[in-house]
């Protein structure tokens, strides 16, 4: 939303360079004024009221200013010199389901502008600004339509990032290997819903899926594959837009009876990822084994 600005005006209102003045005379006393002034000097809950809602405005335009999500800024200028001088401002806002101006905050004379942060997105909201003077109150500015506030667009959503690394494989038996991987970096805006799980072996054009697993889980185990063949795996992540990009191994792996004493103890995904293995026959387990890096 743009700047923009009403400066009300009624039979009372002169309009000056400055804005509208009130030149009439106050209805009741200046001390009633006071009182009343009193009585409005707590802020509403919704207001931030702390030294960085001022900012020093000598050259702002006069209007409100929407900062998205859910603050505003107004700027205001002084009663016209030599008219009225301004002892004192206050600002205001109220929503359209209540007919009663809620104070925000008073502020000095030299202070002609003021940020009012964490209004409800749900609402619309009307402000004015009053200069209290020893003539009365007078609106300098006033919305003439309520601001809307909207909640930042949503980012599109699009498929995730592949699987990450480590992409650890491992023989199990003569006819399974286990799979295990890492999470995308990136879920494309939508939570991973599964993993999708592919083999083929390497003089093979066509993948063949062989598992399909939910987030978060992240391994599996590809059963009857056949003994003395080499599989190449890919992992594919999905979320509601679509399947991302495969993480593959670069080489097979071959399929041969493991050794009895091979065990995994720990995969870790830290930098650099690694993963701890327990082995005991290390020559026999060597072409068993196969960890995937970026």
């Amino acid at each position: 939303m743009g700047i923009w600005a009403s400066r009300a005006r009624d039979d009372n209102m002169q309009l000056t360079k400055n804005g509208p003045v009130d030149v009439s005379s106050s209805d009741g006393s200046l001390e009633d004024e006071k009182s009343d002034m009193a009585d409005h000097s707590e802020p509403s809950s919704s207001a931030d009221l702390h030294d960085s809602g001022i900012t020093d405005t000598d050259d702002e335009p006069w209007g409100i200013t929407v900062i998205p999500p859910d603050t505003v800024t107004l700027n205001w200028g002084p009663p016209a010199r030599g008219v009225v001088r301004a002892l004192s401002y206050i600002v205001e806002k109220r929503d359209p389901s209540d007919q009663d101006w809620v104070p925000v905050v008073i502020l000095d004379a030299d202070i002609t502008s003021y940020v009012i942060r964490d209004l409800d997105l749900r609402s619309e909201h009307w402000f004015r600004v009053l200069a209290r003077s020893s003539m009365g109150l007078t609106t300098v500015l006033e919305t003439d339509r309520p601001v809307k506030l909207h909640e930042d667009e949503p980012q599109a959503a699009e498929r995730p990032d592949p699987p990450s690394t480590p992409l650890l494989v491992v023989v199990t038996g003569p006819f399974s290997m286990d799979v295990k991987w890492t999470a995308p970096l990136y879920d494309g805006g939508r939570p991973v819903l599964g993993y999708v799980v592919a083999v083929k072996e390497p003089r093979r054009t066509l993948w063949m899926e062989v598992s399909q697993v939910n987030a978060p889980t992240l391994k599996t185990q590809i059963q009857d594959l056949e003994e003395g063949h080499e599989y190449l795996v890919r992992i594919y992540a999905w979320n509601e837009v679509g399947v991302s990009e495969p993480l593959e191994t670069p080489e097979g792996t071959k399929i041969v009876r493991p050794p009895e004493e091979l065990s995994i103890a720990e995969l870790f995904s830290a930098s650099p990822p690694s993963a701890l293995l327990a082995l005991k026959k290390t020559a026999s387990a060597a072409a068993l084994l196969r960890v995937v890096y970026a």
